[in-house]
């Protein structure tokens, strides 16, 4: 079959140059099928996150735990119970409840 090419140089091969094999052309197509996988893991797990986000609403309350640490409650859009949680009040984001004195 090899006898059967033929094949000529115009012109002269760049320095590093080199000839791709099929084998080239297979390793960039899983290289290429990793990061669209790669792609989609993450576009899933942002569609996942992003609808998350209306499935429950949180509320600080009044009440410390600790001096770093403050309840809230929560609730979800398909319970009818109001649960309590605590968190780091410096990294955890929740709704401020404004309570007026009396």
């Amino acid at each position: 079959f090899v006898n059967m090419c033929n094949a000529s140089q115009d012109e002269e091969i760049p320095e590093g140059s080199r000839i791709v094999t099929s084998d080239d052309v297979f390793d960039f197509m899983l290289d290429l099928r990793a990061i669209n996988q790669g792609v989609e893991n993450k576009r899933s797990e942002l569609k996942d996150e992003f609808y998350s986000m209306y499935q429950y609403a949180t509320f600080w309350t009044s009440d410390m735990k600790d001096d770093e640490t403050a309840y809230y409650r929560y609730i979800y859009f398909d319970q009818n119970d109001v649960l309590l949680g605590s968190a780091d009040k410096e990294s955890f984001g929740a709704s401020v409840r404004c309570v007026r004195d009396e």
